[in-house]
């Protein structure tokens, strides 16, 4: 994320994670790059994916879950309603969502059954998830394969996806509709 906020400075980037330890090390530079260039336009903050600060309702003109995995893959594909009602709520009306996942039923087969997830097909997972989506006010916008220049930014998700032929990424996109 402090990629794309060093890429476009007219947007203010929040990233979200639960765990501090990740956010420790970026948190510092993004503190060098206020020092040195006297703003930043990311922030970090502390928080479940299913219980967003109230300062963030109605304040997200896009959010972007890039490889969800663990308790977030759990949420996401399982469409947990406390998470999208979660999600519904920082996002603007009509607002977008964008999830890109690489899961490989093969590879993925223990964490995706330790998780309930019951397939690993995009085309199934999108029909049990669509209708769960809808009841939140997350409406269907479209599916599509994000080019590798979308993803692709110095994560360990890079490395995976670079070494793994049985992951493909597909990108599902919603709407706040209400």
């Amino acid at each position: 994320m402090f990629r794309s906020a060093e890429a476009d400075p007219s947007v203010l980037f929040v990233g979200i994670d639960a765990n501090p330890k990740p956010l420790q090390k970026i948190s510092i530079k993004a503190e060098r790059a206020l020092a040195k260039r006297g703003s930043v336009n990311a922030i970090y903050v502390q928080s479940a994916a299913e219980d967003l600060p109230e300062e963030l309702n109605n304040t997200a003109d896009e959010i972007v879950i890039n490889f969800p995995w663990g308790s977030l893959l759990g949420l996401t594909i399982n469409a947990e309603p406390a998470f999208l009602a979660s999600l519904a709520r920082i996002l603007k009306i009509h607002g977008s969502l964008a999830i890109t996942t690489a899961i490989d039923p093969i590879r993925d087969a223990e964490e995706l059954k330790r998780l309930g997830i019951k397939t690993s097909e995009h085309g199934d997972l999108l029909s049990a998830m669509v209708p769960r989506y809808s009841a939140s006010g997350l409406v269907f916008a479209d599916t599509r394969k994000p080019a590798p220049n979308e993803y692709l930014v110095g994560t360990t998700w890079e490395r995976k996806l670079r070494s793994s032929a049985g992951r493909e990424p597909v990108c599902l996109r919603f709407r706040k509709s209400r």
